[in-house]
């Protein structure tokens, strides 16, 4: 039976999906002081390299997607409860849309959201889903050990885009 706490663990960071940046920035704080007392490092010294090079954490705004992102994941692998896996219905499953592009991508429906912010998981798994890379999307559900690992990579990847490794 599906751990229904790591369930709502995963969807409560939906919740955090579409904050302004300025309260993103107030979590994100709370991320660097942590990792100052984890490393030792002086109030007024950098943290991101530390952060970066040696925790191998992301920014918090991925690690939103990447919560986000694998909680979709296990939605369609059957792992997540029923009123989860309800809301991820892929474009190839709907007849009227198994024809467009969308389909052949393995993307999910959107459903139209009359909120500015995209706050619910209904929405923001979807469309986090989508905005992943086609390779990472198509990774075949035998090999579920392995997305976690690529999906790191890809959050990583966007996270830390034009900082250089020291």
């Amino acid at each position: 039976m599906p751990n229904t706490e790591e369930g709502t663990r995963h969807y409560s960071k939906a919740v955090l999906h579409g904050l302004p940046a300025c309260q993103i920035g107030s979590i994100n704080r709370v991320l660097l002081t942590a990792a100052r007392l984890a490393g030792r490092i002086p109030k007024f010294c950098k943290v991101t390299e530390y952060i970066r090079d040696e925790l191998h954490w992301l920014p918090y705004l991925h690690r939103i997607t990447y919560r986000i992102s694998a909680l979709v994941r296990r939605c369609i692998e059957g792992l997540s409860p029923p009123y989860l896996r309800e809301l991820c219905c892929f474009t190839a499953h709907v007849q009227r849309r198994c024809c467009l592009c969308s389909a052949a991508q393995a993307e999910l429906i959107v459903p139209c959201s009359r909120t500015t912010t995209r706050q619910h998981f209904s929405v923001a798994g979807p469309v986090t889903w989508n905005g992943l890379p086609p390779t990472l999307l198509q990774i075949p559900v035998d090999h579920s050990t392995s997305f976690p690992s690529a999906l790191k990579t890809v959050m990583f990847d966007r996270g830390w885009a034009g900082s250089a490794s020291a």
